[in-house]
Protein backbone atom coordinates (compact mmCIF):
# COMPACT_ATOMS: atom_id res chain seq x y z
CA UNK A 1 0.00 0.00 0.00
CA UNK A 2 2.90 2.18 1.06
CA UNK A 3 4.06 1.89 -2.58
CA UNK A 4 0.85 2.47 -4.28
CA UNK A 5 0.76 6.24 -1.76
CA UNK A 6 4.46 6.73 -3.21
CA UNK A 7 3.19 6.99 -6.42
CA UNK A 8 0.23 9.14 -6.51
CA UNK A 9 1.94 11.54 -4.84
CA UNK A 10 3.53 13.70 -7.44
CA UNK A 11 -0.31 13.90 -8.37
CA UNK A 12 -1.25 14.94 -5.51
CA UNK A 13 1.28 17.38 -4.63
CA UNK A 14 0.56 19.14 -8.23
CA UNK A 15 -2.55 19.46 -7.88
CA UNK A 16 -2.75 21.49 -4.21
CA UNK A 17 0.07 23.50 -5.60
CA UNK A 18 -2.73 24.80 -8.03
CA UNK A 19 -4.67 26.22 -5.23
CA UNK A 20 -4.35 29.56 -4.68
CA UNK A 21 -2.66 29.97 -0.91
CA UNK A 22 -2.35 33.99 -0.77
CA UNK A 23 -4.52 34.55 1.86
CA UNK A 24 -2.89 32.25 4.14
CA UNK A 25 0.45 34.75 3.75
CA UNK A 26 -1.66 37.86 4.48
CA UNK A 27 -3.33 36.17 7.52
CA UNK A 28 0.04 35.23 8.78
CA UNK A 29 1.82 38.73 7.84
CA UNK A 30 -1.01 40.25 10.14
CA UNK A 31 -0.37 38.25 13.42
CA UNK A 32 3.57 38.21 12.85
CA UNK A 33 3.95 41.23 15.10
CA UNK A 34 2.55 39.21 18.21
CA UNK A 35 5.46 36.79 17.86
CA UNK A 36 8.08 39.66 18.99
CA UNK A 37 5.27 40.37 22.16
CA UNK A 38 6.62 40.79 25.43
CA UNK A 39 3.26 39.16 26.97
CA UNK A 40 2.96 35.32 27.20
CA UNK A 41 -0.71 35.69 26.18
CA UNK A 42 0.36 37.11 23.08
CA UNK A 43 2.83 34.76 22.04
CA UNK A 44 0.49 32.15 22.66
CA UNK A 45 -1.99 33.38 20.65
CA UNK A 46 0.47 33.77 18.02
CA UNK A 47 1.74 30.23 18.29
CA UNK A 48 -1.99 28.87 18.41
CA UNK A 49 -3.30 31.07 14.77
CA UNK A 50 0.37 30.68 12.87
CA UNK A 51 -0.46 26.60 13.66
CA UNK A 52 -3.90 27.38 12.32
CA UNK A 53 -3.13 29.79 9.68
CA UNK A 54 0.27 27.31 7.71
CA UNK A 55 -0.70 24.03 9.08
CA UNK A 56 -4.51 23.66 8.77
CA UNK A 57 -5.37 26.25 5.83
CA UNK A 58 -2.57 25.59 4.07
CA UNK A 59 -3.18 22.84 1.81
CA UNK A 60 0.36 22.43 0.88
CA UNK A 61 0.65 20.67 4.63
CA UNK A 62 -2.28 20.00 5.84
CA UNK A 63 -3.29 17.56 2.82
CA UNK A 64 -0.23 16.83 0.67
CA UNK A 65 2.49 16.77 3.95
CA UNK A 66 -0.02 14.61 5.78
CA UNK A 67 -0.35 12.39 2.70
CA UNK A 68 3.37 11.87 2.82
CA UNK A 69 3.58 11.27 6.56
CA UNK A 70 1.06 8.74 6.30
CA UNK A 71 2.42 6.87 3.56
CA UNK A 72 5.66 6.67 5.86
CA UNK A 73 3.42 5.35 8.28
CA UNK A 74 2.65 2.64 6.25
CA UNK A 75 6.18 1.97 5.35
CA UNK A 76 6.72 1.80 9.02
CA UNK A 77 4.27 -0.72 9.84
CA UNK A 78 5.09 -2.87 7.11
CA UNK A 79 8.68 -2.55 7.83
CA UNK A 80 8.05 -3.63 11.35
CA UNK A 81 5.85 -6.67 10.02
CA UNK A 82 8.48 -7.71 8.13
CA UNK A 83 10.70 -8.00 11.42
CA UNK A 84 13.27 -5.94 9.52
CA UNK A 85 14.32 -4.61 12.27
CA UNK A 86 15.06 -7.69 14.22
CA UNK A 87 17.04 -9.59 11.74
CA UNK A 88 19.62 -6.83 10.40
CA UNK A 89 22.69 -8.25 11.06
CA UNK A 90 20.91 -11.05 8.54
CA UNK A 91 20.03 -8.76 5.84
CA UNK A 92 23.58 -6.48 5.63
CA UNK A 93 24.05 -7.45 1.62
CA UNK A 94 20.62 -6.93 0.82
CA UNK A 95 20.94 -3.25 2.80
CA UNK A 96 24.10 -2.98 1.01
CA UNK A 97 22.38 -3.28 -2.55
CA UNK A 98 19.20 -1.49 -1.39
CA UNK A 99 21.78 1.83 -0.32
CA UNK A 100 22.94 1.22 -3.64
CA UNK A 101 19.96 1.02 -5.50
CA UNK A 102 18.16 4.00 -3.47
CA UNK A 103 20.88 6.61 -3.57
CA UNK A 104 21.55 5.92 -7.41
CA UNK A 105 17.42 6.61 -7.62
CA UNK A 106 18.02 9.72 -5.28
CA UNK A 107 20.74 11.17 -7.77
CA UNK A 108 18.61 10.32 -11.16
CA UNK A 109 16.08 12.26 -9.48
CA UNK A 110 17.54 15.75 -8.28
CA UNK A 111 18.97 15.52 -11.51
CA UNK A 112 15.57 15.39 -13.56
CA UNK A 113 14.31 17.48 -10.65
CA UNK A 114 17.00 20.28 -11.21
CA UNK A 115 16.91 20.14 -15.39
CA UNK A 116 13.19 20.02 -15.57
CA UNK A 117 12.75 23.65 -13.22
CA UNK A 118 16.02 24.92 -15.09
CA UNK A 119 13.97 24.52 -18.55
CA UNK A 120 10.33 24.94 -16.75
CA UNK A 121 9.25 22.18 -18.31
CA UNK A 122 5.52 22.52 -18.53
CA UNK A 123 4.79 18.34 -17.13
CA UNK A 124 5.51 20.01 -13.51
CA UNK A 125 2.42 21.25 -13.27
CA UNK A 126 0.87 18.16 -13.17
CA UNK A 127 3.60 16.25 -11.78
CA UNK A 128 5.43 17.04 -8.88
CA UNK A 129 7.85 14.73 -8.08
CA UNK A 130 9.53 16.51 -5.07
CA UNK A 131 8.47 14.60 -2.75
CA UNK A 132 10.12 11.35 -4.52
CA UNK A 133 13.11 12.95 -3.64
CA UNK A 134 12.27 13.54 -0.06
CA UNK A 135 10.90 10.34 0.43
CA UNK A 136 14.08 8.16 -1.28
CA UNK A 137 17.05 10.96 0.64
CA UNK A 138 15.28 10.01 3.69
CA UNK A 139 15.54 5.86 3.03
CA UNK A 140 19.14 6.85 1.43
CA UNK A 141 19.97 7.98 5.15
CA UNK A 142 18.28 5.94 7.03
CA UNK A 143 19.80 2.69 5.18
CA UNK A 144 23.17 4.37 5.47
CA UNK A 145 23.03 4.92 9.26
CA UNK A 146 21.80 0.82 9.66
CA UNK A 147 24.74 -0.14 7.67
CA UNK A 148 27.29 1.51 10.06
CA UNK A 149 25.07 0.02 13.04
CA UNK A 150 25.42 -3.29 11.85
CA UNK A 151 29.33 -2.47 10.85
CA UNK A 152 29.37 -1.64 14.83
CA UNK A 153 30.93 1.50 14.05
CA UNK A 154 30.25 4.85 16.13
CA UNK A 155 29.61 2.51 18.87
CA UNK A 156 29.57 5.20 21.61
CA UNK A 157 27.62 7.52 19.48
CA UNK A 158 25.18 5.33 18.62
CA UNK A 159 24.41 4.42 22.48
CA UNK A 160 24.92 8.06 23.12
CA UNK A 161 21.52 8.13 20.71
CA UNK A 162 19.86 5.47 21.93
CA UNK A 163 19.29 6.90 26.00
CA UNK A 164 18.30 10.33 24.04
CA UNK A 165 15.98 8.08 22.21
CA UNK A 166 14.59 6.55 25.38
CA UNK A 167 13.80 9.68 26.47
CA UNK A 168 12.19 11.24 23.70
CA UNK A 169 9.09 12.88 25.58
CA UNK A 170 11.29 14.64 27.88
CA UNK A 171 13.78 15.50 25.69
CA UNK A 172 11.31 17.01 22.62
CA UNK A 173 9.30 19.21 25.16
CA UNK A 174 12.46 20.50 27.01
CA UNK A 175 14.01 21.31 23.53
CA UNK A 176 10.48 22.90 22.70
CA UNK A 177 10.08 25.08 26.01
CA UNK A 178 14.54 25.86 25.76
CA UNK A 179 13.59 27.79 22.21
CA UNK A 180 10.66 29.35 23.49
CA UNK A 181 12.08 31.52 26.24
CA UNK A 182 15.48 31.79 24.12
CA UNK A 183 14.00 32.90 20.74
CA UNK A 184 10.47 34.33 21.75
CA UNK A 185 9.77 38.02 22.92
CA UNK A 186 9.10 36.75 26.03
CA UNK A 187 12.26 35.86 26.70
CA UNK A 188 15.65 36.58 25.02
CA UNK A 189 13.81 37.27 21.46
CA UNK A 190 16.71 35.86 19.64
CA UNK A 191 14.76 34.80 16.81
CA UNK A 192 16.64 36.02 13.32
CA UNK A 193 18.88 38.15 15.29
CA UNK A 194 21.57 36.28 15.29
CA UNK A 195 23.95 34.94 12.58
CA UNK A 196 23.22 31.54 11.04
CA UNK A 197 26.42 29.51 12.62
CA UNK A 198 25.52 30.78 16.47
CA UNK A 199 21.39 28.12 15.51
CA UNK A 200 23.51 25.95 14.15
CA UNK A 201 25.98 25.75 17.61
CA UNK A 202 23.04 25.97 19.54
CA UNK A 203 21.04 23.46 18.46
CA UNK A 204 24.47 21.04 18.23
CA UNK A 205 24.87 22.36 22.44
CA UNK A 206 21.37 21.95 23.52
CA UNK A 207 21.51 18.12 22.28
CA UNK A 208 24.90 17.58 23.82
CA UNK A 209 23.72 18.64 27.09
CA UNK A 210 20.65 16.31 26.55
CA UNK A 211 22.76 13.58 25.83
CA UNK A 212 24.24 14.15 29.05
CA UNK A 213 21.19 14.78 31.41
CA UNK A 214 19.72 11.55 29.68
CA UNK A 215 22.65 9.45 31.07
CA UNK A 216 22.34 11.12 34.20
CA UNK A 217 18.93 10.02 34.39
CA UNK A 218 18.93 6.37 33.25
CA UNK A 219 21.51 5.85 35.66
CA UNK A 220 19.16 5.68 38.28
CA UNK A 221 15.72 5.39 36.41
CA UNK A 222 14.25 2.71 33.63
CA UNK A 223 12.20 5.55 32.12
CA UNK A 224 12.59 9.83 31.75
CA UNK A 225 10.58 11.76 34.09
CA UNK A 226 7.84 13.20 31.50
CA UNK A 227 7.47 8.97 30.42
CA UNK A 228 7.03 7.92 33.59
CA UNK A 229 4.20 10.25 34.17
CA UNK A 230 2.48 9.70 30.92
CA UNK A 231 2.41 5.87 31.90
CA UNK A 232 1.17 6.43 35.17
CA UNK A 233 -1.87 8.39 33.63
CA UNK A 234 -1.73 6.12 30.73
CA UNK A 235 -2.34 2.61 33.41
CA UNK A 236 -5.83 1.12 32.83
CA UNK A 237 -5.16 -1.27 35.32
CA UNK A 238 -5.49 1.54 38.24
Amino acid sequence: MAGVLFLFAPLLAAYINTVDTAYVTTLTTGIAPLRFSTQLLEVFKYNILNSIYTEVLNMVYSVTAHYIMFTCMILGLAIQKSKFLETLFERKNQIKKSLFLVVSLTIVLWGVFILSNMYKLPYLQYFSFHYWIVLTTMLSTSLLIILLYINQKFKKIFKAFSWVGRMTFTNYLTQNLIAFFVFQGVGLGLFHHMPFYFYFLFAITIYVLQIGFSYWWLKNHVYGPLEWLWRQLSDTKK
